[in-house]
């Protein structure tokens, strides 16, 4: 293959832009409100300018009865009251107009909730509204008991189907029965979903985080899925759910709404979405300008689902990630590049060592490793402070719908397994998966000083705090030299001042280690070379006399004065990178080093 120097991107404002999630019922709270509100956020935006942030993406605001903390909205044009009023909204809008961010909102229409006055108007037949959802009639059993239309096992447990006696029918819920999936065949639906669009960034919002965005279309004639559950009626949906033939059609009407707002943002989740197939939706920023992937944040999900132990190899790991970054350098496509959102655990706890004696310099290292790769950079709330997961979760300390019907169901399949009462069930290694898993350990309150209830509200918060708020919070980094947060504000500012760490082209040097990632950045200004020991004891190794693929013209076996070009290491105490033996490389446990070659 002919050498290549940079990968062939186009150069909009939000490839290069810093953006950061706050999950509002845990970022900030204003005095005596358990749960984080607007006011509250107003109140930490300096944080965030602090820290290097361009774009504020603020999970669901909108009314909301909130059977799954605000993906359930029963009202789009309205707030919810835990966070506020709507002049609470526009006075957090203005407060992020004069700071130079911009502020992006959530955008959840495959669903809507089950007290939205359309999935009343549609059960009762009532306004036009018949067939803005996705109703059957249901099949008669061998007994002539009433059965689902399919055998779809929804998201969070149970059939995806829910029976309504008042319509005498069955709807499509995949997620929960609380939330009804739309119907967008219908264009009613879809002029809706742009009148929605049209109403917050007439109000200045810059744009939208699109909600599982690929299922607005689904597999025509809705069939059942395939048996990967023996013996169980529900059955995985899989793909059957995702990236229907009418998709691009939908995108495509929405990107219309984009393109009358200059400068807007847009991200879609894409769940089950090859890099391949994430392409055609992001070329050139056309429709989507980039997607969520999920591919490196499931290498560690087992065969019996989420919370079944999976190990993987760091190679894995390397091959999901570089097949992103390849796909999307050569053909003008761009990735989300995040570690962490408000449906993962810490990626400290994940990809590093939490342990007492590693914590911290692996903490770091994971951090070098998320901002040396390419595409637009996400840092969740916490991520900035080294929040990890929390030590252990019991079933009444746990608030995620997810996590909790996912130990009930687990439970009660393994008593009528077991032949023993529910009480019985030992669910110990389940409780183990939870606490590696659960989307909690993204959800609890910010830390933002050692004082009661870790200075996120003067009451006791709608969950439980961090376990070491104590000493990891705010208060005791920001402004602290060696911090976490000082750490991660670092390198932001690092990428933003060499566009060769956010444009450059990605290339894998040594994609079978099981140790160490070790990769090129590179275009016609400057070649850095990133080196990081995934593991908690020294690694030593040797560079290859080019890259597998033969895009880059270095030979990499004689380079010289690796220490005096390190730009970036995760250890205060310098040592010398060279190992006794020629041509080998030694890395301390969880070191990291940016080094910007001659």
């Amino acid at each position: 293959m002919a050498a290549v120097v940079a990968s062939k991107q186009s150069r909009q404002w939000w490839k290069s832009a810093i953006v950061y999630q706050i999950w509002p019922n845990s970022f900030a709270a204003s005095a005596g409100n358990k749960y984080g509100d607007f006011r509250g956020a107003l109140s930490k935006l300096d944080h965030l300018v602090r820290l290097g942030v361009d774009v504020v993406w603020f999970s669901p605001v909108y009314a909301s009865p909130c059977e799954d903390e605000g993906y359930d909205i029963s009202d789009y044009y309205n707030v919810n009251p835990r966070y506020g009023t709507k002049d609470d909204f526009d006075a957090l809008l203005q407060g992020c107009k004069e700071r130079g961010l911009k502020l992006v909102m959530d955008l959840v229409v495959n669903h809507c909730s089950d007290q939205a006055e359309y999935f009343k108007d549609s059960a009762a037949r009532r306004n036009g509204r018949d067939d803005w959802f996705i109703w059957r009639d249901g099949k008669v059993g061998e007994n002539g008991e009433r059965k689902p239309p399919n055998n779809w096992l929804a998201a969070f447990g149970g059939s995806a189907w829910k029976f309504h006696e008042g319509r005498g029918q069955y709807y499509l819920c995949v997620f929960s029965p609380y939330q009804p999936d739309f119907n967008w065949e219908l264009p009613e639906v879809r002029d809706e979903v742009h009148r929605i669009m049209r109403y917050w960034m007439d109000k200045g919002v810059a744009g939208f985080r699109m909600d599982v965005i690929n299922m607005i279309s689904k597999t025509p004639g809705l069939p059942d899925a395939p048996i990967t559950r023996p013996g169980q009626e529900l059955q995985f949906f899989d793909q059957l759910v995702f990236n229907g033939p009418r998709l691009k059609e939908y995108l495509d009407g929405i990107y219309a709404v984009y393109r009358d707002y200059p400068d807007s943002f847009n991200v879609g989740e894409m769940p089950a979405t090859t890099a391949e197939l994430a392409l055609t939706y992001v070329q050139s920023g056309k429709p989507l300008e980039m997607v969520f992937s999920f591919e490196h944040v499931d290498v560690d999900l087992g065969p019996g689902g989420k919370f079944t132990h999976r190990d993987w190899k760091l190679s894995q790991l390397k091959e999901i990630l570089g097949r992103w970054q390849r796909t999307m350098q050569d053909r003008d496509g761009w990735n989300s590049n995040y570690l962490w959102n408000h449906d993962q655990p810490s990626p400290f706890s994940r990809y590093g060592d939490d342990s007492a004696e590693w914590r911290e310099v692996s903490t770091r290292m994971v951090a070098m490793w998320h901002i040396s790769l390419s595409g637009t950079v996400y840092v969740y709330q916490g991520q900035e402070l080294g929040v990890v997961n929390r030590r252990a979760w019991t079933l009444e300390t746990l608030r995620d719908l997810e996590s909790i019907n996912a130990y009930h169901g687990i439970r009660t399949q393994r008593a009528e397994a077991q032949g023993v009462p529910e009480e019985e069930v030992d669910m110990r290694d389940v409780l183990v998966e939870i606490q590696k898993k659960s989307r909690d350990n993204a959800r609890r309150p910010v830390s933002w000083t050692a004082d009661k209830y870790a200075g996120f509200s003067t009451v006791q918060p709608w969950i439980d705090n961090d376990d070491d708020y104590k000493t990891v919070n705010a208060a005791a980094q920001v402004g602290v030299p060696g911090s976490v947060y000082e750490w991660y504000r670092a390198l932001l500012a690092l990428r933003k001042q060499h566009d060769t760490l956010c444009f450059g082209r990605y290339v894998d040097l040594l994609p079978d280690n099981e140790t160490v990632w070790a990769h090129v950045r590179k275009d016609e200004n400057a070649e850095w070379l990133i080196l990081l020991n995934f593991s908690s004891k020294s690694a030593t190794f040797a560079l290859p006399k080019s890259d597998p693929n033969g895009e880059l013209t270095r030979d990499y076996t004689t380079l010289e004065s690796l220490d005096a070009n390190t730009i970036v290491s995760n250890y205060d105490e310098p040592a010398p990178i060279a190992a006794t033996e020629a041509g080998k490389l030694t890395l301390r446990p969880w070191e990291g080093r940016y080094i910007r070659l001659e």
